[in-house]
């Protein structure tokens, strides 16, 4: 009878978390195509979305110009507002997450066979209403050092 009590609770668990990641992502779409609007309405060019690094490096969110042509790898944060708390986003850029974000544009610029660029990272805050809606953005340009390594091509 332990079995079976163990089974249900097992399975409610992974529903539970299933619909859990989904929400996440659903937010995670929209502030992504909030940002990437805020940005375009900017001036900015929209050369990629999502671009996923081969080997499993990691993935960039946006992949922009900016007026002045450099070449801006946007990390979106999306984060659901919470009354009293000081919620901001970007501190989920931490340093590991900042250097996978490196790895994945030394990627893309192998891809483009133009190591010598000249390029930012750039982190976008997007606070969304508890239904989801985004509410307000905050961009932060050139938001953490570029430091990316050499690797012969």
């Amino acid at each position: 009878m332990r079995g079976w009590k163990q089974d249900a609770v097992r399975r409610l668990w992974s529903a539970r978390l299933l619909f859990l990641r989904r929400r996440s992502a659903r937010l995670g779409r929209s502030g992504e195509k909030t940002a990437c609007q805020y940005l375009l309405n900017a001036g900015y060019g929209l050369l990629c979305r999502n671009y996923h690094a081969p080997h499993g490096v990691g993935e960039l969110d946006l992949v922009m110009r900016d007026a002045a042509g450099v070449l801006c790898f946007i990390e979106v944060k999306t984060r659901r507002e919470r009354p009293g708390q000081a919620v901001h986003p970007a501190w989920a850029v931490h340093d590991a997450k900042q250097q996978r974000l490196r790895k994945a544009a030394a990627a893309y610029l192998r891809a483009l066979a133009e190591p010598t660029l000249t390029m930012r990272f750039d982190v976008v805050e997007v606070w969304a209403a508890r239904n989801g809606q985004p509410r307000r953005l905050r961009h932060w340009p050139n938001a953490f050092a570029t430091r990316l390594q050499k690797h012969p091509s």
